[in-house]
């Protein structure tokens, strides 16, 4: 529906590399398809069904945000820890509630209002236009089909207009406006001192049965990753080179598109046609090239049977099969081919004789199968002995110093004798810049807890109730002064200061209004998610 209002739009020969952009709208009530699927049922909302195929979408687009965000970290664990499927099934009901009052109070998206967003998003335009084929591409690469993408765009707008249908304009008092403006920009100044572990390990005595202990505590630490090897076929696009034969119309095109490109440095205009022709041939049968080579690899894994090794697969078709080295996720790259940790966490999700999407690296792409898995393990003392004893070490010396940093603090917070202590014991104090609540806390980085009991102190009480630990060691911090914002400032940003404050009360009042539509919106759970 909404291609075919877009292809008017749309320029030909615009295949570029993969942006990771579709992680837009879907982490709070984006994602609903405006219609109960077929499936198992999961929950009615006012009689209306959440089925089980919308609840596995929402899931997984989720999942997907959250491992971008975390990267490395992610894991099933983290997932449980967030309570990703109550969310997941949280945001549907949510969805839910808000398109039932929509349709109560007469709010409706056409189709022309998410055509209209769709044109505008900057990740489907090359040179400012958008491109149908761009358009295609990315949300094909991302694992989605352009229906749902619409309709999570037609809830983001649906979103916004009950907002402002149902919620004026806050009012903002200019104190409310220079107290948040205060809060935002006023900045501090700390020094401390830092009692760093290696201070302490020469004194640290660790015996044969300490070293046992601790491995068994800590078995998981040393625990060998599981690895894979995958079989994998490659397409180059430089395989296609001799197929394309651009036509004088084609090349027109292609150059009128993209004569920007071919700006010499300081000059206004671009070249003629005829003075880079030779290059814009080249740049057109590249760019052909390669997406002849993507449309190769997508009918490869869409023709491709359920239950079959990739290896047999490609004799069928004639192709060269060929095998990686073993890889884990810890590693950074695909032995021998590249890649990053993202599509090496692709991999390790396929199951049996799965098969990968279809993976740009290195300019070719790649379709990828598990040939053989090794699973984790955890080693025996004997072959992990000195990581342990050296763990041991290292975890004793730290215990020791923030056992010396919290005496230490509680002497200095008593007398405020930093300088005479530090002294004494051999420390060295530092001082930090002024820093304001949206900055890192100089040389110590910390968390939101600590900065706000940091901007928490004032001459009167200049220490913190506890010492802060990192990897760095045991950090006894000291308050050293204030610098607020100048008024100047304020006054000259009050309207976008007082325009920020009631967009924050809008939300604020927007999840009241949603959570008494919970509270009278008539929800059966039919099938509880784990």
């Amino acid at each position: 529906m909404i291609l075919g209002l877009m292809r008017k739009h749309a320029k030909s020969w615009i295949i570029k590399f993969m942006i990771a952009v579709i992680c837009i709208v879907f982490v709070l009530y984006f994602g609903y398809t405006f219609r109960a699927q077929r499936g198992l049922r999961i929950a009615k909302v006012n009689g209306e069904v959440i089925t089980r195929a919308e609840y596995q979408n929402e899931y997984r687009r989720l999942y997907n945000i959250f491992k971008r965000i975390y990267g490395d970290s992610w894991n099933e664990k983290v997932a449980e820890a967030l309570h990703l499927k109550q969310i997941a099934l949280r945001n549907l009901i949510d969805q839910r509630i808000m398109a039932q009052e929509a349709r109560r109070l007469g709010i409706r998206v056409n189709v022309h209002e998410i055509q209209e967003e769709i044109l505008r998003y900057p990740a489907f335009q090359r040179n400012g236009r958008f491109d149908i084929r761009l358009y295609k591409m990315l949300l094909r690469d991302n694992g989605m089909e352009p229906k749902d993408f619409e309709n999570a765009i037609a809830q983001q707008i649906l979103n916004n207009k009950l907002k402002e249908f149902i919620l004026s304009f806050m009012d903002v008092t200019d104190k409310e406006a220079y107290d948040y403006f205060l809060y935002k920009n006023k900045k501090i100044k700390i020094s401390y001192v830092l009692f760093r572990p290696e201070r302490y390990k020469k004194d640290v005595k660790v015996d044969e049965k300490m070293i046992k202990d601790f491995f068994e505590k800590h078995k998981e630490r040393y625990r060998v990753p599981e690895r894979i090897r995958c079989a994998y076929i490659v397409i180059d696009p430089k395989d296609f080179e001799d197929k394309v034969k651009p036509t004088e119309k084609e090349i027109q095109e292609y150059y009128n598109f993209h004569m920007d490109e071919y700006k010499l440095p300081g000059e206004k205009e671009p070249p003629p046609l005829k003075d880079v022709r030779d290059k814009v041939i080249r740049d057109l049968i590249q760019e052909k090239s390669k997406e002849l080579a993507q449309e190769k690899g997508y009918d490869l894994i869409d023709k491709m049977p359920y239950d079959i090794s990739l290896e047999e697969y490609a004799k069928e078709n004639g192709l060269k099969v060929r095998y990686t080295g073993y890889f884990s996720l810890d590693d950074d790259s695909i032995p021998g081919i590249g890649g990053d940790r993202r599509i090496i966490s692709k991999l390790f999700e396929l199951k049996g004789k799965d098969v990968s999407d279809l993976l740009l690296i290195k300019g070719k792409y790649y379709i990828f199968q598990i040939s053989e898995r090794k699973p984790s393990f955890i080693p025996k003392l004997e072959s992990v002995y000195e990581d342990v004893k050296e763990d041991l070490i290292s975890e004793l010396a730290m215990e020791k110093a923030k056992e010396e940093a919290r005496k230490f603090l509680k002497k200095v917070s008593k007398d405020d004798s930093l300088k005479d202590m530090a002294k004494r014991l051999g420390l060295e104090i530092k001082y930090t810049d002024f820093f304001s609540r949206s900055d890192p806390i100089p040389d110590i980085g910390g968390n939101p807890d600590l900065k706000e009991e940091l901007f928490s102190l004032d001459k009167r009480h200049r220490y913190p109730r506890d010492i802060y630990s990192n990897y760095d060691g045991a950090y006894v911090i000291r308050w050293e002064g204030e610098e607020e914002p100048d008024k100047k400032d304020f006054e000259k940003n009050k309207y976008k200061i007082k325009l920020e404050i009631s967009y924050l009360k809008r939300d604020m009042a927007f999840n009241s209004w949603l959570n008494s539509l919970r509270k009278s919106a008539k929800i059966e759970i039919l099938n509880p998610v784990e």
